[in-house]
């Protein structure tokens, strides 16, 4: 009866790890995303500003 107990247990247990494993990785690479545009963004008057500064 505690195997069993112990089996029924290890199911939610592994899906709300695994759970909170994906959040954390949706969260990661969305903060990654979020940089990686503004970055992408922020690139061409970077560009701009250093060939005007450069002359």
């Amino acid at each position: 009866m505690n195997s069993l107990r112990r089996s029924t247990w290890a199911i939610p247990a592994i899906l709300a790890f695994t759970s909170l494993t994906a959040l954390i990785l949706a969260l990661v690479a969305e903060g990654v995303w979020d940089w990686l545009s503004w970055t992408l963004l922020a690139l061409p008057p970077a560009l701009i500003i250093g060939f005007w500064l450069k002359k």
